[in-house]
Order: structure tokens, then C-alpha cells, then sequence
């Protein structure tokens, strides 16, 4: 639960604010007040302290948004977003070739237009092979993040995940997409959607065509 005093702090945060001494300032109160409101944002991981200047032994504390959170501080400030960026990923099998395998970021992405989710960013995690096929057949152009299928058979891909997924939730909300790639790859999106409140939906397959399967909806 975020206090009326904390949504204020945030507030102020989200506005530039990121000096202690300025939000003290601004919320005209003491500076104990302020750091225990600030502990208590820092313990629900929707802001993390910084030392914002250095010299010698005279330092300027400071305070941002946690990034990974900045989903949910929009919504608390009730600041939605319009447009949305798909995280995603695709994969080829050059010894048993399935085009339709290169065709799941756009069936996501128009999914979710069909569901009237603007997006404007497709961020796709693929393997080498279903790049170059996906070159090589004239798909459009997404922001790509490569690396080879043994990667993404291993937990230690999370990193690079959320790396790329802080990333992206500076400059609007995200969805994941948990269909393609590998198991490891859709339990790894699976646990940071339950981590940090994202959407989440998964892609079904229909005598018709696709249809999505929302696990955690916007």
C-alpha cells in the first residue's frame, strides 16, 4: 500500500526531483519524515537511493524510480500510457523449417492492436538463424536482441532480459509474450510478469488462426 505523503514523493520523483534535500523542501517537512517515507518506497522496491554527488567526504543523497517498476508508479499516479512496446522472441530451425514460427511477433503485435493495445515498439529476443531467414524473406525490421539457442536454454538468460526490459520501460509500458523460443525462455517471462506486475499473455493456435490467452492482462 503507497500513503497519499508517498504518492507525493514519487510524484516529485517522476518529476525530476531526485535530490532528498529538494523533496524536502518541496513536501515541507522534516527530514526524518522524509527518510522514513523514503525507506518505506525503498522497501516496496519502487525507488532505490543514490549518491547523486561526491567530493571528498561531502555527498548529495539522491533518490530514483526503480525502473522496472515504472509500470506500476504510472498507474499510482494515474498517468496511463497509450502505447505499449511487445517483448517477444522467434526462432528457426534451418533442419526442420517452419516459416510460421518467423511470423509470431506480428501475430502478437496485431493481436493486441485487434485488442486495442497501441504498440509502437516490437522488442524481439531470436536466434541467429530466424534472423537472417527473417532478413532474407524481407520481415520488417524490430529492435533484436541475438544471441544462440543454447542461451536461451539457460536461466542465466534473465539478465539480459531485464537489462534490455528496464531499458524499455523508460519510454512506455511493456507485454510480454511468453509463445515463442524455448520453455526456459517463457518460464523466465512467466517469473518476472509475477516479479514486477507485467502483462503477460501467450499466443493460441485455432483452426481460424490466433487468438491471445491472457495470463496477467494490462
Amino acid at each position: 500500500m503507497v500513503t497519499e505523503t508517498q504518492l507525493k514523493i514519487l510524484d516529485l520523483i517522476y518529476q525530476g526531483n531526485k535530490e532528498i534535500r529538494q523533496i524536502t523542501k518541496e513536501m515541507g517537512m522534516s527530514r526524518n519524515a522524509i527518510h522514513y517515507q523514503i525507506r518505506r518506497l525503498e522497501e516496496q522496491e519502487l525507488i532505490q537511493k543514490k549518491t547523486l554527488i561526491k567530493v571528498g567526504s561531502v555527498q548529495v543523497g539522491g533518490v530514483d524510480l526503480n525502473p522496472l517498476f515504472l509500470h506500476e508508479i504510472r498507474k499510482l499516479l494515474g498517468i496511463p500510457e497509450k502505447d505499449y512496446t511487445l517483448i517477444t522472441g522467434c526462432t528457426w530451425n534451418p533442419n526442420h523449417p517452419d516459416d510460421r514460427t518467423l511470423d509470431l511477433p506480428e501475430i502478437g503485435k496485431k493481436l493486441l492492436e485487434e485488442s486495442k493495445f497501441h504498440v509502437t515498439k516490437t522488442t524481439c529476443f531470436i536466434t541467429p538463424p530466424a534472423r537472417e531467414r527473417r532478413v532474407d524473406k524481407k520481415y520488417p525490421p524490430l529492435d533484436y536482441h541475438e544471441f544462440g539457442y543454447a542461451s536461451f536454454q539457460s536461466f542465466d538468460l534473465r539478465e539480459q532480459i531485464l537489462r534490455v526490459l528496464k531499458e524499455d520501460l523508460k519510454e512506455q509500458d511493456v507485454i510480454l509474450d511468453m509463445t515463442p523460443l524455448t520453455k526456459v525462455f517463457s518460464i523466465i517471462l512467466l517469473d518476472i510478469a509475477h516479479q514486477y506486475n507485467l502483462p503477460i499473455f501467450y499466443t493460441v493456435r485455432t483452426k481460424d488462426g490466433y487468438r491471445l490467452e491472457w495470463y496477467r492482462k494490462p
